[in-house]
């Protein structure tokens, strides 16, 4: 098992407790956007929303 497989593995078991009709982008996506984004920088959800943006179209292709 490789450290990618064990990190999604992890991910993937956290209950999403978001009401349904609110979910707007899948759980996993968003923990891997945060932390694509906190660990090189990012120090807020300002920076946070801004690598978003950045890196939108590299995003879409997950």
């Amino acid at each position: 098992m490789t450290m990618s497989t064990t990190l999604l593995t992890h991910l993937n078991s956290i209950a999403d407790l978001r009401i349904e009709r609110c979910k707007k982008h899948q759980l996993i996506d968003i923990l891997l956007l945060v932390f694509n984004a906190v660990l090189p920088w990012a120090e807020c959800w300002a920076d946070i929303d801004y690598f978003y943006h950045l890196k939108l179209d590299w995003l879409k292709i997950r």
